[in-house]
């Protein structure tokens, strides 16, 4: 009996990363540090395995596919204790929805006598208190709401932009350009200049000998004996051609020019 009253009250420690940018910086550290600071300044046992790593809170994917779906699916269940904390960095972490579907999930989560703590200010959410908290809760999820709904224009119409561009005949720019072409911006401007080089006359090769019957294993084969550099050489770490990487290259249009964003 003594046991169960020395138990400690549960917190779980709820980390969101969205970006590539915050998985590998300190994202998921610094939101499980402060996580475990609060814990162990209110004497809270805290549980650090609820996490949703590269899902978006905008369209949701956190709830339907990752962690905070499941941690909700128990509190309806009534699965997780009443008087346990979910901690959370902010509560744009919870949800970046829309604001009634944000705040639905919100109530779900206080009605279930769960309290919800924001790290960053350290606000305490909780059925008990006055109404006043959700006013506040309801201005955070809105701008959340907002802030992604902007972000998400904008990469739309910069991808839109980029698509016309293209179809334009423009240059620019490419984060993911094929092996055998090199671009070099021109001084003074904002365009690009792109040129073929050396590793260009693997892709003539491959060609020739597939026009001659030649099958894809053996120009691999033949590739490595004749010489030919790979064209991605600090991701292949045997620095040898291979019958998979030559059959995409016969079907892929990039080898004629196509741009494919």
């Amino acid at each position: 009996m003594a046991g169960k009253m020395d138990q400690k009250t549960k917190a779980y420690s709820y980390v969101r990363i969205s970006s590539k940018a915050q998985i590998e910086g300190r994202g998921i550290a610094r939101q499980i540090a402060a996580a475990q600071e609060y814990a162990d300044k209110h004497g809270l046992e805290l549980d650090e395995k609820l996490a949703d790593i590269g899902k978006s809170g905008f369209h949701g994917h956190h709830v339907k596919f990752g962690a905070l779906g499941n941690f909700l699916r128990l509190v309806k269940d009534g699965q997780i204790p009443v008087g346990s904390y979910l901690l959370v960095e902010s509560l744009d972490r919870l949800s970046r929805e829309d604001v009634l579907t944000a705040q639905a999930q919100f109530l779900e989560i206080l009605q279930a006598g769960i309290t919800i703590v924001t790290l960053i200010d350290g606000m305490e959410y909780h059925r008990d208190k006055d109404f006043t908290q959700l006013i506040i809760s309801l201005t955070y999820m809105s701008r959340a709401n907002n802030e992604s709904a902007e972000k998400s224009k904008r990469i739309k119409d910069v991808i839109r932009k980029r698509k016309q561009d293209a179809l334009a005949g423009k240059p620019r720019y490419n984060h993911h350009l094929v092996g055998w072409i090199d671009q070099k911006r021109i001084d003074g401007t904002a365009d690009y200049d792109f040129s073929l080089n050396d590793k260009a006359n693997a892709i003539r090769r491959i060609f020739e000998l597939a026009d001659n019957g030649v099958g894809a294993w053996s120009i691999a084969r033949m590739l490595n004996t004749e010489g030919f550099p790979v064209l991605r050489s600090r991701t292949n770490v045997d620095q040898r051609w291979k019958e998979a990487q030559v059959q995409l290259l016969l079907k892929n249009e990039i080898v004629i020019g196509t741009y494919q964003p």
